[in-house]
């Protein structure tokens, strides 16, 4: 009853009139006063303003000596989830997001001129702030229940307008002591560009966030968080050496570079990296300097040069010797193997026997494989020019959402069936719709290559028949676009599909069903446990298909300027296979190729 009286006597209008009426100059869009940033993890919490001179920061002793119920280590293990023996990060989230508000709210309440109307711009890494807030007020844990109220009332009697956005990538800064440990640098950072007029430091903010927040495709974004990842093993490190801010506010070049030194010697001899292994090869060894060297110049503004004393291009003795003893002395990994003949044979013959009983396994998994494989003989695709690497199942990899991609912003990666072209003997196109009467007729397949990540992006590649009644790329391109008609697959979607059930629903390849798939058959194909290729099946890999192209067409008389100049990095495939791949083979891609 309480409440209730109290919530009665706010609807008083001469008294509360300012929580239910709304000045119309609300209702227009306005630059926010203030943007708190805060963020929270189970190692720390932080938040600041860059309007606001205070930035601050609470340690997991500091949680633990309020009372929070924090993991043992930096994350829940799975013993602790199962037994919620923490609070969940939303909590912490919220906490931050409080806290932030309260210290802003102090802030401008302790400024000699306030505005009429102040609004706050929240930016939080929960990304549903306000929903949750509700679903806390309502939850049935009294302390998150009450820490909710707290925060509604502390609202409640600040009239201040608060506007929660989503995730900003500054504030994991202040809370992921791994990702930036210099607290001083930070601080230092955005002081610098106080010092701006207002509209250019907008600009320049805004700018950056653009390029972090900006698409950078599946693998780039993979690659930066290898980056993100070992850069904080470094800084890691370096707490475990006691460097602290005021060490690295002092550091110099020449410090930095033994530094460096010792970090990847911690790398490769003690274990320091993400692996914990002592096997580390030396590739991976020098991206853990890079990320090292990056982080130093990316928050100290400290340029180290790590090159030799002599000018040459070579690493500074105190890093090489580390990398290239590693180098020297690791044994090579097993070379990757190619698609054989025998396995065409196989597949071609298994799908015959199948269909002759059921011609509908044709839009099944496997013929949809036997196609792209034998066409990929040809044309040495990339495995994401047909099939899926890490989109989910159902769905495809686009193209980014960038003004730089023009028209094909939002479009497949993999080939769509704009990308071929069929031509007959006079040189007149064959329609789509008219290859079930006029595909005998087709001489020549033209394919353009969208995901070439060579200079030569959008080249279009001439094929013609080889002669061979199934390792043959126009049979196998007019097999692909004949079953993606019958499956209707839209035009803009990848025509790299099989069927998934009986009613004509299809869905789109995928690497690993391809390599678990190809490796089945290579077993099939080579039964006998002594085989070479039997005993080397688990060395089919997703590009198996491009050196299958680079040694067939070495094979096949083919110089390495001529395969170089198609879609393959000749040397780099060429030295993966040691095993001719069948004189089939061989004899198909030599009669096809058009270059």
């Amino acid at each position: 009853m309480t409440d209730i009286r109290l919530l009665r006597s706010f609807l008083v209008p001469s008294t509360h009139q300012h929580l239910w009426t709304r000045p119309i100059r609300l209702l227009i869009p306005r630059a926010p006063t203030m943007t708190p940033i805060s963020d929270a993890s189970y190692d720390r919490l932080g938040g600041w303003a860059l309007e606001h001179p205070c930035i601050w920061r609470l340690s997991k002793s500091d949680m633990d000596s309020c009372g929070f119920f924090l993991p043992k280590g930096k994350e829940p293990t799975d013993a602790e989830k199962d037994e919620k023996l923490f609070d969940h990060i939303n909590i912490l989230e919220f906490v931050a997001v409080i806290i932030n508000v309260w210290s802003a709210v102090r802030y401008l309440m302790a400024q000699p001129v306030r505005n009429a109307q102040v609004i706050f711009k929240v930016l939080s890494d929960n990304t549903a702030a306000l929903p949750w807030m509700q679903h806390a007020a309502r939850t049935k844990r009294p302390a998150v229940r009450n820490l909710a109220r707290f925060f509604q009332a502390m609202l409640t009697h600040c009239p201040l307008p608060v506007r929660l956005q989503g995730k900003h990538l500054i504030a994991d800064l202040l809370s992921r002591f791994l990702l930036a440990p210099s607290w001083g640098s930070n601080v230092l950072n955005a002081r610098s560009l106080q010092t701006l007029p207002s509209p250019a430091r907008a600009t320049v903010q805004a700018c950056a966030l653009a390029q972090v927040r900006g698409e950078r495709g599946d693998v780039r974004s993979r690659n930066d968080a290898t980056v993100d990842s070992r850069a904080g093993f470094f800084t890691e490190w370096l707490a475990h050496l006691a460097i602290n801010d005021e060490s690295l506010r002092t550091l110099t070049s020449g410090q930095a570079l033994p530094l460096l030194g010792a970090f990847i010697h911690a790398v490769a001899n003690e274990g320091f990296s993400s692996t914990g292994r002592l096997n580390l090869g030396a590739n991976t060894i020098r991206g853990y300097l890079r990320a090292a060297k990056d982080w130093l110049a990316a928050h100290l503004d400290l340029v180290v040069d790590i090159s030799a004393a002599d000018g040459s291009a070579n690493l500074h003795p105190f890093l090489s010797d580390t990398l290239a003893s590693r180098q020297t002395w690791t044994e090579p990994k097993e070379k990757r193997e190619a698609f054989t003949s025998a396995m065409y044979d196989f597949m071609f013959h298994d799908i015959l026997s199948w269909a002759a009983k059921d011609t509908s396994t044709l839009f099944d998994l496997t013929a949809a494989i036997f196609d792209w494989t034998r066409l990929g003989a040809f044309t040495g695709s990339r495995v994401s020019e047909y099939a899926q690497t890490t989109a989910r199942k159902g769905t495809f990899t686009k193209v980014l959402d960038s003004l730089d991609a023009g028209d094909w912003r939002i479009a497949p990666i993999a080939f769509m069936d704009c990308d071929f072209t069929l031509y007959d003997a006079a040189g007149r196109r064959v329609p789509f719709g008219a290859l079930a009467r006029l595909g005998h007729l087709v001489s020549e397949l033209h394919v353009r290559f969208r995901f070439d990540k060579s200079p030569r992006n959008f080249t279009i590649r001439k094929f013609r028949r080889s002669g061979h009644k199934y390792m043959c790329p126009i049979l196998a391109a007019i097999s692909i676009i004949v079953w993606a008609l019958a499956l209707r697959v839209p035009k803009t979607a990848p025509i790299g599909v099989y069927r998934t059930s009986a009613k004509g629903s299809f869905t789109y390849l995928r690497s690993i069903d391809i390599r678990k798939r190809m490796k089945k058959v290579r077993l099939l194909a080579h039964p006998d446990p002594e085989n070479y290729f039997h005993k080397h099946a688990k060395f089919m890999v997703s590009h198996s298909n491009r050196v299958t192209a680079a040694v067939a067409l070495s094979n096949a008389g083919l110089s390495l300027n001529a395969i170089a100049f198609r879609p393959l990095s000749v040397q780099h495939y060429l030295r993966e296979c040691s095993i001719h791949i069948g004189q089939l083979t061989i004899d198909a891609v030599k009669g096809a190729t058009m270059i």
